[in-house]
């Protein structure tokens, strides 16, 4: 057992059983990977990482008790990776996110960046032709939804 083991994190956070029922139903299809924060690793700041492959019909609206937006008391960061090899900025999907009510639609891997108490979400995954990652994080410690799973 290694000094430093501790600050790996292999896993996806564990969420209530409803949060993967409802993953399973979703037609989006893919897989949480990676999630830490300060809860998991001391001192860590919050990132997760999905990766989606598939999309075989509308996306639902959020669960109940998720609001479509929000905003945080922490700068976030928010980026979408296509796997194209022969053109990594091909996201491989159609995206509508919105800012402060603001929707944009794209096409290209890109990062976002959310300042702290900017209003964001909600996001549409509106076509997925080819496999590509989600990934989020932010100078907090910890990502609170209230209580609630996050949206997908």
């Amino acid at each position: 057992m290694g000094k430093y083991d501790g600050q790996f994190i292999w896993d996806y956070k564990q969420f209530p059983p409803e949060f993967w029922e409802r993953d399973k139903q979703s037609p989006l299809k893919g897989h949480h990977l990676l999630w830490m924060d300060g809860e998991r690793v001391p001192g860590a700041f919050y990132m997760e990482t999905h990766w989606f492959w598939d999309l075989t019909g509308e996306m639902p609206p959020p669960p109940d008790g998720v609001s479509a937006s929000h905003h945080h008391d922490f700068d976030e960061i928010q980026g979408f990776f296509g796997s194209n090899m022969k053109d990594p900025w091909d996201l491989g999907a159609e995206i509508e996110f919105f800012l402060e009510g603001e929707a944009h639609t794209f096409t290209k891997s890109c990062f976002i960046f959310i300042p702290r108490g900017m209003e964001h979400l909600p996001m549409t995954i509106k076509r997925v032709w080819s496999p590509f990652m989600w990934l989020t994080g932010g100078n907090g410690k910890t990502l609170d939804w209230n209580g609630a799973p996050p949206p997908m």
